[in-house]
């Protein structure tokens, strides 16, 4: 049996940053775009990793949750914050996308061999804006039958009350899903809660055996037009 075993999966859901593009240098160019700004990316960085695994239920109580603890770290108001998030952080996400980065090849050639075998997916992204940011890259939630945002959600991947309620949407058992990401503690985690099937797409080939599959994106390309349909 190969790396996937194809006759379990019905749905395939995608990670965004890192997955559907090589994501390096992603925060040097942050850095250099404004560097007075340090502190305050720190400061979200560092709530973010406080809130791994954390259910707040919903997008208005994650929201909320999020803005007053990154905002006290940052010596703002949870007001404050929210604005510096949506109106600075995320608009200089989206330019710094728009301007430096590419999705990786063949991204429409494996969304319509899937259709082809009849398997639905989805973009499930741990920032908010999911859109905005597919479309920043060139892509677009069209190209995708479901897109996800984990904060929309009221928490942070690898909640597992998330990946329950896309596989339920979806309607399909969660040993049914393959979920294609670059990162174990979050997109791997997130199949394993359900008893999917993960692949993490790396940069460069693992020196040495995993417990999970790894593959270089051109490599799952190429998986996956190899499916036989039918």
């Amino acid at each position: 049996m190969g790396k996937i075993d194809w006759s379990r999966v019905k749905a395939v859901v995608f990670d965004f940053d890192g997955t559907l593009y090589n994501k390096s240098y992603f925060p040097l160019w942050l850095l250099l775009r404004n560097p007075l700004q340090v502190p305050s990316m720190k400061a979200e960085r560092k709530t973010r990793k406080e809130m791994k695994n954390m259910d707040l239920g919903s997008g208005e109580a994650f929201n909320s949750y999020f803005y007053e603890s990154m905002g006290k770290k940052q010596g703002r108001s949870a007001a404050e914050a929210k604005v510096w998030f949506n109106d600075f952080y995320l608009a200089e996400f989206l330019r710094i996308l728009k301007k430096h980065y590419q999705p990786y090849p063949n991204i429409p050639k494996v969304l319509e061999k899937l259709g082809d075998l009849e398997l639905k997916t989805a973009v499930f992204s741990d920032y908010s804006r999911t859109d905005e940011r597919l479309e920043a890259l060139g892509l677009s939630v069209s190209d995708f039958g479901y897109c996800y945002s984990a904060p929309d959600m009221g928490g942070l991947k690898p909640t597992p009350r998330l990946i329950r309620e896309i596989v339920d949407e979806m309607q399909i058992d969660g040993s049914e899903v393959l979920v294609v990401g670059d990162r174990v503690d979050t997109d791997g985690e997130s199949a394993f809660a359900v008893n999917g099937q993960f692949i993490q797409i790396v940069k460069k080939p693992a020196a040495q055996e995993t417990e999970y599959p790894q593959m270089l994106w051109n490599d799952f390309v190429e998986e996956v037009l190899n499916v036989p349909v039918g």
